[in-house]
């Protein structure tokens, strides 16, 4: 039986905090995801009024497990937009505008919740708020904004995840967060441990995306291919993209290995096509980067970046 009960919960609130109307819609677009992962957050804000309005961008995630008690984190993460810059302290919308945003999957509580990353049933809402001192002058602040409660399942393990899963909370004394790959959750490399001796885990994907160093393209392509349906997969792309880059920038500095630098660089821009084709909004916008740079790349090898 599918995990209907993932299925999440798409209803704008209305917010009337500071000014009103602005409706908020939070989802996560998987319906499941393995313990110990993080995951996709995706907020819309809407302005109903009739005047212009301020969304604030400071997020403070709260999260309860079935049966449980709500547990709100200290550290917070950060409402991003495509377009807008991180240093903008808020949102500003005319009468009738709509955006669609995320919440990064590297938000600091991704490094404080190891004790709500174990299988089970969690609802999540989210408050956006930020200082009105900061935000542009003639413009009225929107005030605290709450989402939506939003439900995830974290599925209980079978199999090599089963395995890779009791590996996890071995290596990190039973409290592994979501972005236990990319942090000092465990003292031993675990991320190739677990690319090296589970390869069919669906643990791989996040093992290849969550650090901070670059594998070869040749991983990332490998793992895309196997797993497809994995909620990590718009993030291999993305790191496809990125490692052919500079595999293709190491070329482009020997004149010898110019044309075939220039082929990887445009192979790299395709693969960034692909990333931004797929539902995340978080990847979507970090690929239009990675798209950006290697136009302007291609550019200063004489070369048309299509």
């Amino acid at each position: 039986m599918r995990l209907v009960a993932a299925i999440l919960l798409l209803c704008a609130v209305p917010v009337t905090a500071g000014v009103g109307p602005v409706s908020v819609t939070m989802s996560l677009p998987a319906e499941a995801v393995l313990p110990g992962v993080p995951f996709d957050i995706t907020v819309s804000v809407a302005n109903v009024g009739t005047t212009s309005v301020a969304v604030p961008r400071i997020a403070e995630m709260t999260m309860t497990p079935f049966g449980g008690s709500p547990t709100t984190f200290k550290r917070v993460g950060r409402f991003e937009v495509p377009t807008y810059s991180s240093n903008d302290q808020g949102i500003e919308l005319a009468p009738g505008e709509k955006i669609t945003g995320y919440i990064p999957w590297s938000s600091n509580w991704s490094w404080d919740d190891a004790a709500l990353t174990v299988p089970g049933t969690y609802d999540i809402f989210i408050k956006l708020y930020g200082k009105p001192e900061y935000m542009s002058e003639g413009v009225t602040y929107a005030g605290i904004i709450t989402t939506n409660s939003v439900r995830l399942v974290r599925k209980e393990p079978t199999g090599t995840d089963a395995l890779v899963w009791h590996r996890l909370k071995e290596a990190s004394h039973g409290e592994w967060p979501s972005h236990g790959f990319g942090s000092r959750a465990a003292t031993e490399d675990i991320a190739a441990e677990v690319l090296a001796k589970y390869p069919d885990s669906g643990y791989c994907p996040y093992a290849a995306v969550l650090p901070t160093r670059i594998l070869s393209s040749n991983v990332y392509r490998d793992l895309a291919a196997r797993f497809p349906q994995s909620p990590a997969y718009p993030r291999l792309l993305l790191q496809e993209a990125r490692a052919v880059r500079y595999e293709g920038r190491v070329g482009a500095k020997k004149p010898d290995e110019v044309q075939d630098a220039i082929a990887q660089l445009r192979t790299a821009l395709s693969v960034a096509h692909a990333a931004k084709a797929t539902g995340s909004v978080e990847v979507q916008d970090l690929a239009e980067i990675v798209r950006s740079v290697l136009v302007a790349e291609l550019q200063q090898l004489g070369a048309p970046s299509e």
